[in-house]
């Protein structure tokens, strides 16, 4: 597989391992706030899951864009039990137009079903 074009947009990226305390909709949206008080104010989210292997021990991803950046999420889910959400990476981007879709496509592309 080629390396995608979106990843040369990228301009930071941090690693984190924070929960999400809870998802929320207001007047004006939808949020997720973290474990250590950050708002998330998301505009737009894809969700997707990877291929299981072993149905007792998997994750599922989410990847959201906000006015700040963009998050990457995931959600261990351990003999059948969903555990938390948890912020991993937090990236911004050079150009931030198109760069959800770009990413969104690219994720689309990966979980096709019958293709590699």
């Amino acid at each position: 597989m080629n390396r995608p074009d979106w990843l040369d947009n990228i301009k930071t990226i941090r690693l984190h391992d924070e929960e999400v305390m809870i998802f929320t909709t207001g007047e004006d949206g939808y949020y997720a706030y973290l474990q250590g008080g950050r708002r998330l104010d998301i505009l737009r989210v894809v969700s997707f899951q990877p291929p299981i292997c072993d149905f007792g021990d998997y994750f599922s991803f989410m990847f959201l864009e906000t006015p700040g950046g963009f998050f990457l999420l995931r959600q261990h889910v351990l003999e059948n039990r969903a555990l938390s959400w948890r912020v991993f990476v937090e990236f911004e981007a050079i150009d931030q137009y198109g760069m959800f879709l770009d990413v969104s496509n690219f994720i689309n592309s990966l979980t096709k079903p019958g293709e590699p």
